[in-house]
């Protein structure tokens, strides 16, 4: 049988890594673009998007709160080119039924008409301030994202405050429905987007981090202006915001955080453009969308290769445990049969060894590790051509076995996995909006960052007896199962989870 090319899967930041370009058209003219990495991401496509590396330090990290609740971190850098984004905590985690869909919808605003700019002087204005800007959605965040010099910081903060409040009008969310749909319809025919939310679906019941950043397709066309206006006066409060900067002197964010986000900057009477007319207002406690990990099975069978996930409740970004988990995942690691980069690449850990290796039927397999706010989702994950999705299931549960069994690891082996972990996450915040993300994520959670050198210590630390406790713990949780694809004969949770042994 001709093999087929496999999914590349990862639960970076709880979302798929993919690439695909798209058009936001406003009338006849295409004024943004966007990309799927780790989160859904719509780029301004009139600024040109660079990737660069930048020597960092985190030992000069600052956060201030202001009297209104918002926060204000910033790292200070000698390089000319700085880096700073507006973060809310609006991800699809906190929609409900009514606004389900709203934060999707919210990521297209950003470029749309607000109350002082057109979509054309949005496009101006940020030529000439930024040398790249970005909106950016994840489960929990929504992220205003540029780079800039830093004499324009007072230009650019006054953009994000009136990019924050776009205009809601009936036609703008009507004509924003066509561009949700395309994403909607490109994650649910790509097989490795389609699993990663399945498998969130199915860890959460649904609600909370288990709502998929992308609009559910039967709401594309039932999300309403009202819907979305009232998602944003819950979730676009003072105390849910922060303001992170890169190469910005703290006391310069502050006092452009001072003047352009009071506290009554978030007033719904400060939002005329926004407002909900009072026939329309329906009041009620803000939803606050704590996740309770359950576990469970989800079957969804379709064409094309067999793909199995075994999943289970990881540990959050506050876990005392999250650098054991990590780097246990790591340990795991992963690998493809056929890759861009290669032969050779990820073929030493150990679902290389020990999944790909042992039936030619496997064509990807790989260790899935997601830390969020209050939970996280840690799993493995593998592609086998169609028919094979049984064997291949087996062998993931045996190896699972194996970790929660007679855990063996040698000093060569714990070695790599704590180097994986660290370079993983230097090549995260080697950029400066890399950078301003992973500080922005530990502000919100009420985190606090590491530098890297005390990251990588906290690696160093971790002992073999670590790994065994922490793979027992995480194997404890109930399981979560989803298969996708040629499903026949895949075994039942039951049959696959891990035996702990006394």
């Amino acid at each position: 049988m001709k093999p087929q090319h496999a999914a590349r899967l990862s639960l970076a930041k709880g979302v798929t890594r993919a690439s695909s370009p798209s058009a936001s058209v406003l009338g006849s003219k295409s004024y943004s673009s966007w990309t799927a990495t780790s989160s859904l991401k719509q780029a301004h496509s009139s600024v040109p998007q660079t990737w660069e590396a930048t020597p960092q330090t985190l030992d000069n990290v600052q956060t201030t709160t202001l009297d209104s609740g918002l926060k204000v971190t910033t790292v200070s850098s000698e390089l000319p080119l700085a880096a700073v984004g507006l973060h809310v905590k609006a991800g699809a985690r906190f929609e409900t039924g009514e606004s389900r869909g709203a934060a999707h919808f919210l990521r297209h605003l950003a470029f749309s008409r607000t109350s002082s700019r057109s979509p054309l002087t949005v496009t101006r204005e940020m030529e000439v301030a930024t040398a790249a800007f970005d909106v950016s959605a994840s489960r929990e965040n929504i992220s205003y994202s540029g780079q800039l010099m830093p004499d324009y910081l007072e230009d650019y903060v006054w953009m994000l405050r009136d990019l924050m409040h776009p205009l809601a009008w009936e036609y703008i969310v009507r004509d924003a429905a066509p561009q949700v749909a395309a994403e909607v319809h490109e994650a649910e025919t790509n097989p490795a987007t389609a699993l990663v939310e399945a498998i969130h679906r199915e860890a959460y019941r649904d609600e909370g981090l288990g709502n998929s950043i992308y609009c559910p397709n039967y709401r594309v066309g039932a999300v309403t202006r009202e819907a979305i206006i009232r998602y944003h006066h819950e979730r676009y409060q003072a105390s849910n915001v922060a303001l992170v900067g890169y190469g910005i002197k703290h006391e310069q964010l502050v006092a452009q955080a001072n003047k352009y986000f009071p506290a009554d900057a978030f007033a719904e009477d400060k939002a005329p453009w926004t407002t909900l007319e009072a026939a329309d207002r329906k009041p009620g406690a803000v939803y606050t969308a704590a996740s309770s990990y359950t576990g469970g099975e989800l079957r969804l069978p379709g064409p094309g290769n067999s793909r199995v996930a075994l999943a289970f409740e990881g540990a959050s970004l506050a876990d005392p445990d999250v650098f054991a988990v990590r780097t246990l995942s790591s340990l795991l690691g992963g690998a493809a049969r056929f890759t861009r980069d290669g032969p050779g690449v990820g073929l030493r850990s150990r679902l290389a060894r020990n999944v790909l290796a042992k039936g030619d039927y496997v064509l990807a397999s790989s260790a899935l590790n997601a830390s969020y706010s209050d939970s996280g989702l840690f799993g493995v994950f593998v592609e086998a051509l169609p028919g094979h999705g049984a064997d291949a299931a087996r062998l993931l549960s045996a190896e699972l076995n194996s970790l929660a069994g007679s855990f063996s690891v040698d000093d060569a082996e714990l070695t790599r996995a704590k180097n994986q972990a660290k370079a993983s996450f230097f090549r995260e915040v080697e950029s400066r909006t890399g950078l301003v993300d992973y500080l922005a994520r530990h502000t919100l959670a009420g985190t606090a960052p590491l530098a890297p050198a005390q990251y990588a210590a906290r690696f160093d630390a971790v002992t073999r007896d670590d790994l065994a406790r922490v793979a027992r713990r995480v194997f404890s949780s109930p399981l979560t199962l989803v298969s996708t694809g040629d499903i026949h004969g895949v075994p039942t949770k039951e049959e696959l989870r891990p035996k702990l042994k006394a």
